[in-house]
């Protein structure tokens, strides 16, 4: 991953969903922090605010990228969608999930580009029903799959996909947030 020093006004603004039985922080925020300005908010997906206060969140947040994994892939994807900007989404939990989460936002239409990460060994959100999801939704993806991933998302593999999707060194940060 790139490496200061950095002008503030060119880094990438990061919002960092993690799953739901994982936590805030750990060595993925830690590797996204080396190289952009990361908000990795603490989530109890199972509070009835949660959706509110990630969505007030992103409103105010100027983010250039989300990044979900698991249940925060799916939070991912709904914020995305509502505000306007591209995921990388890691095993998203757009079926099989153990409780339906209180989200005030309903997917129309699927307008934002999401690059989504599907481990093949993944036993708690099975790939199959995520592929068919993504098409039955009508869902502007690009499907990738990791066939020795299961449901956890290796650090290598984390740094590896978000150096090739979120740090493209073509990409001119100032000029694209500029054009929002």
């Amino acid at each position: 991953m790139p490496r200061g020093p950095f002008n503030l006004n060119q880094m990438k603004r990061i919002l960092y969903l993690h799953g739901l039985e994982s936590g805030q922080g750990g060595p993925k925020v830690d590797s996204l922090a080396a190289s952009a300005l990361v908000s990795a908010p603490d989530i109890d997906y199972r509070q009835p605010d949660q959706w509110q206060r990630l969505d007030e969140m992103v409103e105010s947040g100027g983010f250039d990228q989300i990044i979900g994994s698991s249940m925060g892939g799916w939070f991912a994807f709904l914020l995305g969608e509502r505000h306007g900007i591209d995921t990388l989404l890691f095993n998203p939990a757009f079926h099989s999930r153990t409780f339906e989460p209180e989200v005030d936002f309903k997917l129309d239409q699927s307008l934002q580009q999401h690059t989504v990460v599907i481990g093949r060994r993944d036993d708690v959100v099975a790939p199959a029903p995520t592929v068919e999801w993504l098409a039955a939704n009508n869902v502007q993806a690009s499907i990738h799959f990791e066939p020795e991933m299961g449901h956890r998302t290796p650090l290598d593999r984390f740094q590896a996909w978000t150096e090739a999707v979120i740090f493209k060194p073509s990409e001119d940060v100032a000029d694209k947030r500029a054009a929002k």
